[in-house]
């Protein structure tokens, strides 16, 4: 019998891939080669792809009452991104090194992920 996943989860476990990401980016700009980071960065995208993959296929039936909070939420992490990438804009402008911005970006992404999913159990927890 299949296990069904519920939103809330699916919402959570959407978190990893974000980390994955953070720890795939910090291989990639690593000063020192080493071979077991290309193996590792191979492993680490199979694993985003197939957390992603089983999530998804294993989610509840969205509803209309889930649209509407995925909706709410959505707009509000959007009002977000936009505040966190203008700040982002002002080290470009002062010529920071591209890691460092390089950073911001990807752990911008990730910390936009994990307030997704706590906006999106808050919403869901109060009924709005």
């Amino acid at each position: 019998m299949k296990k069904r996943v519920s939103l809330k989860v699916w919402m959570i476990i959407k978190i990893i891939p974000a980390l994955l990401l953070v720890l795939f980016y910090w291989m990639l700009v690593n000063k020192k080669y080493n071979p077991i980071h290309t193996y590792l960065q191979y492993a680490i995208l199979a694993c985003m792809f197939i957390s992603l993959y089983i999530v998804e296929k294993n989610r509840d039936v969205v509803d209309e009452y889930t649209k509407e909070i995925l909706s709410k939420t959505n707009t509000v992490c959007l009002k977000l991104s936009y505040a966190i990438f203008g700040i982002l804009l002002f080290p470009c402008a002062l010529n920071t090194n591209s890691m460092v911005i390089g950073y911001g970006i990807v752990i911008s992404l990730c910390i936009l992920t994990v307030l997704r999913s706590i906006i999106f159990c808050v919403l869901d927890s109060r009924g709005m």
